[in-house]
């Protein structure tokens, strides 16, 4: 209900500041580098908890092997790598979000439901807006194939759909009320949030007030289980030993090509976003099957 009370506050400061794209892309841009970052920076713990020295030095160079394998995509099939990026971001943001709300005997069409609530709808619902991003993260590949006009009906009759599902699920007791309540929460927050803020302002939003708050949340709890006196202060120096580098390459590489156009710069941004995110998405995975099993352990 807070998060939901701060969209409120946005939207509402958004409408009398009524910002242009010139002061949003890099506002969006530099919340997401300072607080998106590092929540994929301790991804090298997690495997040291769970894999040998040797082990762990393997999966780092895979680790690097999936970035530079998924680079070349980007270069030479755009088209598929959007493809990717999409159903791996929602599946990475729905298990996340399943996760936060407890949810059992997770199923891959759970998943589904959640990512296409997270990820698919938002999409729809500012599909003309996104258009320009798609035409430059593909180079125009994508131009002939997708249609230039998707009736507004389409999200809200998915959106129904999943509303039936989820209180079907309700009545034959596969989720609590509890879990009802946030899924619908959260539904009411997309539904708000992309309808009254441009798509890039409130995908941050989600970005940063649900998926990196809980994924820190996890992480840390985690970590004070594993570790002994784990504490608030070594959770940060971990964050930041991995991703201040990162942020600063990120600040180097904008000083010494600049910005030629905002629309270009985002989309060049959010496909360096999703190099890393394709392997921490995995290793994330990883994670949550640890979380699980010290659960049923202990």
């Amino acid at each position: 209900m807070l998060r939901f009370l701060i969209i409120l506050l946005i939207i509402f400061l958004y409408r009398i500041l009524n910002l242009s794209e010139e002061y949003t892309h890099p506002i969006c841009i530099a919340l997401t580098l300072i607080f998106g970052i590092p929540h994929g920076a301790v991804d090298h713990k997690i495997l040291k908890l769970k894999y040998r020295r040797r082990k762990v030095a393997e999966h780092h160079i895979k680790y690097l092997a999936i970035m530079i394998s998924y680079l070349c995509i980007w270069f030479f099939m755009p088209s598929l790598a959007i493809i990717i990026f999409l159903i791996t971001s929602a599946l990475h943001f729905a298990q996340e979000f399943l996760e936060e709300i407890s949810y059992k005997n997770v199923k891959w069409t759970d998943m589904l439901m959640v990512g296409t609530l997270i990820i698919l709808i938002p999409i729809l619902i500012s599909y003309q807006e996104i258009i320009p991003f798609i035409e430059i993260a593909s180079k125009g590949s994508l131009s002939t194939l997708i249609p230039l006009n998707i009736p507004k009906v389409y999200p809200y009759t998915i959106l129904i759909c999943i509303l039936g599902i989820l209180i079907y699920k309700r009545l034959h007791w596969q989720i609590n009320n509890r879990q009802l309540y946030r899924l619908i929460l959260m539904m009411s927050c997309v539904l708000i949030s992309y309808n009254l803020l441009p798509f890039t302002v409130a995908f941050t939003i989600y970005f940063l007030l649900f998926h990196t708050i809980n994924s820190f949340k996890h992480q840390y709890q985690w970590f004070q289980k594993v570790y002994q006196n784990y504490s608030i202060g070594k959770f940060c120096k971990d964050l930041c030993a991995m991703s201040i580098p990162v942020i600063l390459l990120a600040l180097i590489f904008t000083i010494f090509f600049g910005v030629p156009s905002w629309d270009e710069y985002f989309t060049i941004f959010f496909i360096g976003i999703s190099i890393i995110s394709l392997p921490h998405a995995i290793v994330f995975d990883l994670f949550y099957k640890l979380r699980k099993q010290q659960a049923e352990y202990s």
